[in-house]
């Protein structure tokens, strides 16, 4: 399974990065899982292994991130309570960036969230009646040219 995970410290500095998780959350390690900076110069290693801390019965899965692929890499990164007990992703958590990880984003405790890709929030406009020749006025997505798929 693929995330995308946004990481943010206090100072409001964020970083976005990719997981590839197995689909039993709990089963990760640095073989079969990786993940990869999104957003460049935010830390000192650009991707590596993830494995799995926890997870046993409906305790919580935190996801470690190690420096390299395979046992030999060092984690820096926990993502803690990236997973419930069942395997469910949660939208959001803390976590922690050790020091020597640290370029842009402060090391410590930061907040994380699951985001999406690289486009931004849609924003919702409505359609004055000026726009169309019917009367009703049409909610449509920032993207939208008007010819489809719109909520009315």
């Amino acid at each position: 399974m693929q995330y995308q995970v946004t990481i943010q410290d206090d100072d409001g500095t964020a970083c976005r990065m990719s997981l590839s998780i197995p689909f039993t959350s709990h089963g990760a390690n640095p073989s079969n899982s990786h993940w990869q900076v999104l957003d460049q110069g935010m830390i000192k290693f650009q991707g590596g292994g993830c494995s799995a801390q926890g997870g046993l019965g409906t305790n919580p899965v935190d996801m470690a991130l190690a420096s390299g692929a395979g046992a030999s890499g060092s984690a820096g990164i926990w993502i803690n309570a990236l997973f419930d007990g069942a395997g469910f992703a949660n939208a959001s958590g803390v976590g922690t960036l050790i020091q020597s990880w640290a370029l842009a984003l402060r090391p410590g405790t930061f907040s994380w969230w699951l985001s999406t890709g690289d486009a931004p929030a849609a924003t919702s406009k409505t359609a004055s009646n000026d726009d169309y020749s019917d009367d009703d006025s049409e909610t449509f997505s920032s993207g939208d040219d008007g010819g489809g798929d719109y909520d009315s």
